[in-house]
């Protein structure tokens, strides 16, 4: 079993970000920034927005950290979040970034969602659906 979830690692690493002069030089696409810590986690949310024509992923982080650092690199439209992090949430980043205009919350905790609505965030259930997240990922453009 240790063994399957370290070929995991190595089927879905984390992309170096495509920098802002990169980003702005490509097509009209919508830019999408991908957080969660847990692998298979950001593999689907990959493969979602790998399927959508007017979406392309401009950097992946797995911490609180590491996306406020990537973040201000790559200046994507849209973020979309894992709520529980392991070096904190989603609001975190929100906070740090003074981004909660445009960023799409996701979690299987059923708990956090009339606090996240409160906030006026987007939230989605895990698993996130395609039609749900691209719809939202569209009222961004």
């Amino acid at each position: 079993m240790m063994m399957k979830y370290f070929y995991s690692l190595l089927i879905y690493p984390v992309e170096k970000p495509i920098p802002k002069s990169v980003m702005k030089q490509q097509n009209d696409k919508i830019s999408v920034f991908l957080v969660d810590d847990e692998v298979h986690g950001l593999a689907a949310l990959t493969d979602l927005i790998d399927q959508m024509d007017n979406a392309e992923i401009c950097g992946k982080a797995r911490s609180v950290a590491d996306a406020i650092k990537v973040v201000n690199e790559t200046s994507p439209s849209v973020l979309v979040l894992d709520y529980h992090l392991s070096d904190g949430t989603a609001m975190d980043i929100c906070d740090a970034l003074k981004i909660k205009h445009k960023s799409i919350i996701v979690s299987a905790d059923e708990l956090i969602k009339e606090k996240i609505n409160e906030k006026g965030i987007p939230f989605l259930n895990k698993p996130v659906g395609m039609s749900e997240l691209e719809k939202i990922i569209n009222t961004f453009n």
